[in-house]
């Protein structure tokens, strides 16, 4: 069984038996345009990849034709924010993909496409290529990509001939079912040394990927968390409205029902069962909530235990949001706009 797959499938509810067959790492996609497909990762599942331990890869494609470099440009802008959503870390490969049997006239729109896909990822992400042997060699060639992933199609021009030679990071072998889900199974180079391809996959929220030795990118160092006499208010944090009828959620504590008509809130680590009580303040209303869930965005991101930091979410993601609160604590403050849409921004302590 394979180490690496990629699939575009949701993974939920599978990753004992994904983990059973042996799979270490989980290639899934983004997509501008595709977002609502099933094939495109969201935020909770890259959370769930996370918890349960595997990897995560991620692969950029809406019709596999790139061309040019404008198109490039924007599809690397939106993969920037789209990573980072999904929990990637700078030094994570980002694959583009050429899934078509393109000939030599098609290789000057295409590295065009890669130049611009490139620049979109702003030396946050690396590049790799999902293509033919000739398309990747021609790509690495003129450091269009770091990385390359031979198709499955070993008709293409060049591929049974990079195959041969080893001229890959990443082989593609025809698809196949795999814990219940539709997948091609992936084989990882690995030189005559040992040594493993750089993939540039990754554990999803802080866990890191597996770089050259130049970068490096530090971890922040954990600082211990204050103590309940000396309690630290929170302040100018974005809150966003969760558990309404269009978002049912459960709460990751219990599993209960999240209600919308209780003031509670979630935070985006878990607290232990004494701090799970927060007063809320906006303008001259306050109100106490429980904590019922763990969210917005992050799971491990106990800003409130670093003096000084904000959530991370405000340089990961476009609503900025550090905290989530029901209807009914939106209702309490004051918060205008129609239910299941409002943001506020508020200040917090633990109550």
């Amino acid at each position: 069984m394979p180490e690496v797959l990629d699939t575009n499938r949701n993974t939920f509810g599978h990753y004992d038996t994904l983990k059973a067959a042996g799979v270490k790492t989980v290639i899934r996609y983004i997509a501008r345009g595709l977002e609502g497909e099933e094939k495109v990762i969201k935020v909770g599942e890259a959370h769930a990849i996370a918890d349960a331990g595997l990897r995560l890869g991620l692969v950029y494609e809406t019709d596999g034709r790139p061309s040019g470099h404008d198109n490039g440009l924007m599809a690397g802008q939106y993969a920037l924010d789209k990573a980072k959503s999904v929990g990637a870390p700078p030094g994570a490969i980002i694959w583009g993909t050429v899934d078509w049997d393109a000939g030599v006239g098609a290789l000057p729109g295409i590295r065009a496409w890669f130049q611009g896909f490139q620049e979109g990822l702003n030396a946050i992400y690396r590049v790799g290529a999902y293509a033919s042997g000739m398309v990747c060699d021609d790509l690495y060639a003129k450091s269009l990509c770091v990385a390359r992933w031979l198709t499955d199609s070993g008709g293409f021009q060049g591929t049974k001939a990079s195959r041969a030679a080893g001229r890959y990071e990443l082989d593609q072998a025809l698809p196949t079912q795999i814990a219940g889900l539709d997948t091609d199974p992936d084989a990882r180079h690995r030189a005559a040394d040992g040594t493993e391809a750089d993939i540039g996959d990754f554990v999803p929220f802080g866990g890191g990927v597996a770089l050259p030795a130049d970068p490096v990118y530090p971890q922040p160092t954990p600082v211990p968390a204050p103590t309940p006499s000396l309690p630290q208010r929170m302040i100018g944090i974005t809150a966003t409205e969760f558990g309404g009828a269009g978002d049912p959620q459960r709460s990751a504590y219990d599993n209960s029902p999240i209600n919308p008509a209780e003031p509670c809130a979630a935070l985006p680590a878990r607290l232990p069962s004494n701090q799970r009580s927060v007063r809320i303040f906006r303008g001259d209303k306050s109100i106490v909530c429980r904590v019922a869930d763990v969210g917005p965005h992050n799971t491990h991101d106990d800003y409130w235990n670093r003096p000084g930091a904000r959530p991370l979410a405000e340089s990961q993601h476009g609503n900025r949001a550090g905290i989530d609160l029901t209807k009914a604590a939106h209702d309490a403050l004051g918060v205008p706009g129609p239910d299941g849409t409002r943001t506020a921004v508020i200040d917090w302590e633990f109550a």
